[in-house]
């Protein structure tokens, strides 16, 4: 989990999709709200602070692929399961 934020930040484009994807094939896979709660805030918390164009392209891709691939909306339809700050 700690090469992810490494790899959306990256210079090279398809580095940042492919990192993007697998958080959001990792969350469908773990199927636990709580992980896919965390890093979306996680990426929220980046996003909102972020002032280059690389930081706030990668973690926008992982915010939607987690939305794709994980179970993003429940989390928002249900808050119980995760407490997403929206800043």
């Amino acid at each position: 989990m700690d090469s992810f934020p490494g790899a959306l930040t990256s210079p090279n484009p398809m580095l940042r999709c492919a990192a993007g994807e697998a958080l959001g094939r990792m969350a469908q896979v773990v199927s636990d709200s709580r992980f896919v709660a965390e890093v979306a805030q996680a990426s929220f918390d980046r996003l909102s602070s972020a002032t280059d164009v690389r930081s706030r392209t990668g973690h926008s891709l992982a915010l939607g692929c987690l939305h794709r691939w994980g179970e993003f909306e429940r989390l928002i339809a249900f808050p119980k399961y995760g407490q997403i700050k929206y800043s």
